[in-house]
């Protein structure tokens, strides 16, 4: 087995990759290559200079390196007959994507509170950079880029397959890991995933004969409204009038949108906010089907940067004025994360 660690800085990695070590886990770091780089150039052994090298040393050869290097010394291991081994200082996506080529690899997620996380990094006495609470968490922010070829602790740590949470004794540490070990995590869906699930069930109450449309109004992770398809409050529905009127009139779908007894999910459920006195603006859209031209203008106006779709209609019209406002537009993909 092959266990890699990656956490925030201070939150229990060392211990972790010592109970393994009692377990007779070979252990190595990817930060000793970082830190023999930066004794070869003479630097003081800083969480800023290391972070430095390690970035220098990815952009130089590729993200991929460190984990090759590892790589390397743990075919080696093997040949000699040693079998498990525990990767400490994985930052970086590639760096996970190398490792997994290994058979039987997992990553172990780890985390503590960050008031407890600043205290144990005073307390061992390391070189920080950080003497206030503040400044620690504004290094930390730092490691948090998007850069393909630079840290990137935060998507690292939601790639892994299993988590432990130490904020407790060490023999709740060890428990934990046992645990976490012995026990498959429950697979759960991405945001995105979850928000277009509940889509699908908001369309079920659309009354329109031709298409069921569902949206949701999404603000930090939370439900603001919801909308489906259908004709106004009052309005009787289409198959109380003898059926749809676009049907009869024969206009093909995504053309003359203006002409139809309903009103698009989009605009119900921006409505209903506006009903409610809910604030849209900074929102994302999650809808079964594209916007139309009409509905994307009133996205515009209600301050909606995102709009997450899953059926796609080709209007020109709506993507052009997305892209004038900066609505930033995505087709559904469905995800799953452990």
């Amino acid at each position: 087995m092959i266990v890699g660690l990656i956490g925030p800085n201070a939150s229990g990695k060392g211990e972790i990759a010592q109970i393994f070590k009692e377990k007779k886990f070979k252990y190595y770091s990817l930060s000793d290559i970082i830190r023999e780089e930066c004794k070869a150039k003479g630097k003081e052994e800083t969480r800023e200079n290391l972070q430095k090298i390690g970035n220098q040393l990815r952009k130089r050869y590729s993200p991929r390196f460190l984990a090759k290097k590892i790589n390397e010394k743990i075919e080696e291991d093997m040949k000699k007959g040693q079998k498990d081994f525990v990767v400490d200082s994985i930052r970086n996506v590639k760096e996970v994507a190398e490792l997994q080529k290994n058979k039987d690899f997992y990553l172990l997620g780890i985390d503590a509170p960050v008031e407890d996380r600043f205290l144990r990094a005073k307390q061992r006495g390391r070189n920080e950079n950080a003497e206030t609470l503040d400044e620690f968490v504004e290094m930390e922010n730092k490691e948090k880029g998007n850069n393909p070829l630079d840290q990137q602790i935060d998507k690292v740590y939601k790639l892994s397959d299993k988590f432990v949470y130490n904020d407790g004794t060490l023999g709740d540490l060890k428990e934990r890991i046992e645990y976490a070990l012995a026990h498959e995590r429950k697979k759960r869906p991405d945001w995105d995933t979850y928000f277009m699930n509940i889509c699908d069930v908001v369309k079920t109450r659309a009354t329109c004969l031709r298409r069921e449309v569902g949206a949701v109004l999404v603000k930090d992770k939370q439900i603001i409204s919801t909308g489906y398809n259908g004709p106004p409050k009052g309005h009787p529905h289409c198959d109380a009038l003898g059926g749809c009127l676009r049907t009869k009139l024969g206009i093909p779908s995504g053309q003359q949108n203006d002409i139809s007894r309903a009103a698009h999910a989009e605009m119900n459920a921006i409505s209903q906010a506006a009903a409610n006195g809910v604030n849209t603006n900074g929102s994302t859209l999650y809808c079964t089907t594209f916007p139309c031209s009409i509905c994307m203008r009133i996205l515009a106006n209600s301050g909606i940067k995102r709009v997450v779709y899953k059926e796609f209609y080709n209007d020109t019209v709506s993507k052009s004025i997305a892209n004038r406002v900066n609505i930033k537009l995505e087709k559904f993909e469905k995800k799953m994360l452990v």
